[in-house]
């Protein structure tokens, strides 16, 4: 069983890792449409996920940014945790919004969507290795465009551009040997 009160009281030790990675994320701007830029948080996000333990591999992609998969070895059945690290905003976004906090709250180009949500899921595999009462596999996918729900017969739903994901195969793939899955993606939160 997990301590919950083991793992809240770690996290609320790991505040400056958790901000620093936020950072560190929102300033490695990653439009949607920039192959480049993407691969270059992508490259980051996979590094953060080694250090937390993670087989990470780059499925490289031709028009798009690569996706990154990342497994965590556990006890005892899989969970799938799916997100992505592109956004709408263009490169230069930062300097016209720059990062800021108020009240408390960080606010800059992609942290809500997704970026802080990545962060978030950093912290529970780090928080899960440094508590591990109880260990279970996880496998991480991230696909180019905003990773889409499959319909109910399994088909590809087209993305928010009306194109098919390119993600949605290596989804179902992993879905089908994982017990449960989660979306990293705050916006389906509450």
């Amino acid at each position: 069983m997990i301590d919950v009160s083991a793992l809240q009281t770690w996290c609320e030790g790991q505040h400056a890792w958790s901000r620093e990675l936020i950072e560190t994320l929102v300033r490695l701007e990653s439009p949607s449409h920039d192959k480049a830029a993407v691969d270059r948080c992508g490259a980051e996000l996979l590094r953060r996920l080694e250090t937390c333990g993670a087989r990470c591999a780059r499925i490289p992609t031709l028009d798009r940014g690569d996706h990154v998969r990342a497994e965590i070895a556990g006890e005892g059945s899989q969970t799938l945790i799916l997100g992505h690290f592109d956004t709408v905003w263009d490169v230069g976004q930062i300097e016209r919004m720059p990062l800021r906090e108020e009240d408390g709250l960080l606010y800059g180009p992609g942290i809500f969507d997704m970026k802080g949500g990545l962060a978030t899921t950093l912290l529970a595999l780090r928080a899960l290795q440094a508590v591990p009462a109880h260990r279970r596999g996880v496998a991480a996918g991230r696909g180019s465009a905003p990773v889409e729900p499959l319909s109910k017969d399994g088909a590809c739903p087209p993305s928010a551009r009306g194109a098919p994901s390119t993600s949605c195969p290596r989804v179902r793939h992993h879905a089908s040997s994982s017990s449960r899955y989660a979306k990293a993606d705050p916006r389906f939160w509450c």
